[in-house]
């Protein structure tokens, strides 16, 4: 009976993958049967039944969406198959579901009373069609259209020449064991949104970010979403050439990872680090910087502090803590590595006017700043600025998931939150363009919570941080 069932997947999923041009701009492969299973769901007897803590917190907030869920489940539709979505390489940039059927009957049924739409038979499909959307109903398959005549687009997708099984691409990344996976031609959605994002009017904003999209030189990506073992884990993969323009560019703006400035980052029982790892001199001659400076960049003062970034190579961490979630307990410290350090003091002296305290090579320029005591602290090569409401004499360098992740991430980050007895981790590992991945789980007195549960772990926090 197993493999009876698997073959029978297999046969509508392969139908479906027949029908995907190779050259869709972008396409989505829901593997509903693990996502069901990893988010701890289950159907009995026509019911959904949610995860203990995530159905609780629903009821409490007057949700009906398990009411909903179940009229779903009992329309008609293949649950035990993937679902699949994507978007055509035409102008209309148009969305086209491909959903495996299990009861034309039932989904007829299920169509016409909660869509209110009016299905005709035609050639063998029943078609429906109401404010752009069209549904079509063959051989077992749901089609859900936007723009053109829903049976038109059928028949194209059917007569197809070449599918996405002639784009090795597309396979790769659609073929990977998580629960929801993307495939998206970037190189062609960045054709499509050129000709239909407009920046006129936005001013220097908006040259800057077209100046930035065309630097852009990925050719396709892979998104995945995950919720295995209990964890939310986002992973993204590039396809971009090493020789390209776009890599050069990049290696030139950044360094080799580092967590060393985690030692002057403040550690507490909520936390949170990003780092990014940068050369300052390789920004500044980026051309949309100097269009973004303008003539401002002649002034002596702007000068001497441009100078000094450009000596910035390294990384550059941002770090919260609080005992407590609230402002009383809370601070904060940015820190990078500058070659020019002593330049830098003696251009805060003067601005300063002698308001600092040396100790050694350390340098303490303190200030009072909407109610925080700042400071900006030179030691070294390391430049530290903080705002602070309390003193925490912990720093995030004994960290050991904060420094593993920042001791190999072009882009790190690592946030840790206790609401009552529940704990949030969450990771951003961008180890560098071609990959990076988001993970995040929720601990109940120290045990994993399913994924869903552990969206209530959001709902107790939004209560605890109200008003802040």
């Amino acid at each position: 009976m197993v493999l009876l069932l698997v073959t029978s997947c297999n046969k509508v999923e392969n139908k479906m993958e027949s029908m995907i041009p190779d050259d869709a701009v972008m396409v989505a492969k829901i593997d509903v049967p693990s996502l069901i299973s990893n988010l701890k769901v289950e159907f009995k007897d026509g019911k959904l039944v949610l995860p203990e803590k995530f159905a609780k917190m629903l009821e409490e907030k007057g949700e009906t969406f398990d009411k909903d869920a179940e009229k779903l489940l009992n329309a008609g539709l293949d649950f035990t198959s993937s679902f699949y979505f994507f978007v055509p390489n035409d102008k209309e940039f148009s969305l086209v579901g491909l959903v495996p059927v299990s009861d034309p009957g039932k989904l007829k049924k299920f169509l016409t009373e909660e869509v209110k739409v009016t299905f005709e038979s035609k050639d063998g499909m029943e078609i429906a069609s109401q404010d752009g959307m069209g549904y079509v109903i063959k051989d077992d398959i749901l089609f859900v259209t936007e723009g053109k005549d829903p049976a038109t687009i059928v028949n194209g997708l059917a007569s197809l020449k070449k599918n996405m099984g002639d784009n090795a691409s597309m396979v790769r990344a659609l073929d990977a064991s998580d629960d929801i996976n993307v495939y998206v031609h970037t190189k062609r959605f960045k054709e499509w949104a050129g000709d239909n994002v407009k920046v006129e009017g936005m001013g220097k904003n908006g040259e800057m970010a077209k100046m930035a999209f065309d630097l852009m030189d990925v050719k396709s990506s892979a998104l995945h979403m995950s919720f295995a073992d209990n964890d939310w884990c986002y992973s993204v993969e590039n396809e971009v050439d090493d020789n390209s323009d776009f890599m050069k560019l990049i290696n030139s703006i950044t360094t080799k990872p580092s967590a060393e400035l985690l030692a002057f980052m403040p550690k507490a029982e909520n936390m949170g680090v990003l780092n990014l790892n940068i050369d300052g001199e390789g920004l500044l001659n980026l051309d949309m910087v100097k269009a973004a400076l303008g003539e401002a960049g002649n002034d002596p003062q702007l000068q001497q502090m441009l100078d000094i970034f450009k000596s910035v190579k390294g990384p550059v961490t941002f770090g919260v803590a609080a005992s407590q979630l609230n402002p009383e307990e809370l601070s904060g410290a940015l820190a990078f590595k500058c070659g020019k350090s002593k330049e830098l003091i003696d251009m805060l002296k003067q601005m300063f006017e002698g308001s600092y305290t040396q100790n050694g090579d350390e340098y303490v320029f303190g200030q009072r700043i909407e109610g925080y005591n700042a400071s900006l602290i030179v030691k070294g090569d390391v430049i530290c600025v903080t705002m602070a409401n309390r003193d925490y004499p912990e720093n995030m360098a004994s960290v050991g998931d904060a420094k593993s992740v920042l001791s190999d991430a072009m882009l790190g980050g690592f946030v840790a939150l206790t609401v009552d007895n529940m704990q949030l981790q969450l990771i951003i590992d961008g180890k560098n363009v071609k990959q990076g991945k988001v993970m995040m789980c929720v601990k109940e007195d120290g045990k994993k919570l399913s994924p869903l549960d552990a969206l209530t772990f959001f709902d107790r926090l939004s209560r605890k941080v109200k008003g802040l």
